[in-house]
């Protein structure tokens, strides 16, 4: 297990790629749980007006719109072979960044106004900043794509996610 998570905290690092994870549908499910389970203390951190079953499907539908833009992507390029080990290193990366991403949520909930509230509002900013590069770089390795266009991907399935999760589930006005 520590093998795995140094080769994902390499991909963080932009060193390598998903080529040396296992093509393998069973660690993609631990991939899948652990992105899960981190996943969900972030929604739990960061919408709190969530029940627990509207979490989990916040968390199944951005998957879901990632698995199935990946496999788009992949098959487009007749790549789809490579399916199972990007969508891993997607997750398993996901799960590393954002750890520190429910740190600087938390303590942004904490802190109205000031130099400190900025200073974690741009170090959120550089986070994500970090993670669109992660998932540009592994969809560059992984589809033959350049990184600029794997991020610009990466943007959109989220803005996806997003849009459909937020349609479903409303943010409640406070």
């Amino acid at each position: 297990m520590r093998q795995i998570i140094l080769y994902l905290w390499q991909i963080c690092l932009l060193r390598v790629g998903p080529e040396k994870i296992p093509a393998s549908w069973s660690f993609l499910a631990v991939f899948f749980g652990f992105y899960f389970l981190i996943s969900g203390i972030s929604i739990i951190t960061s919408r709190p007006d969530l029940t627990l079953l509207s979490g989990a499907a916040t968390i199944i539908i951005g998957s879901g719109v990632a698995a199935l833009t990946v496999f788009g992507l992949l098959s487009f390029k007749q790549v789809a072979n490579r399916f199972v080990p990007t969508l891993s290193a997607i997750f398993g990366t996901n799960s590393i960044i954002l750890l520190p991403m429910i740190v600087t949520s938390v303590i942004m909930e904490q802190i109205d106004t000031g130099t400190l509230r900025l200073l974690i509002d741009a170090t959120a900013w550089v986070l994500l900043g970090w993670w669109l590069t992660i998932v540009g770089s592994i969809l560059s390795r992984a589809a033959n794509i350049s990184v600029l266009q794997g991020a610009m991907l990466a943007f959109l399935i989220e803005v996806m996610s997003l849009l459909i999760t937020l349609t479903i589930f409303p943010l409640h006005q406070q």
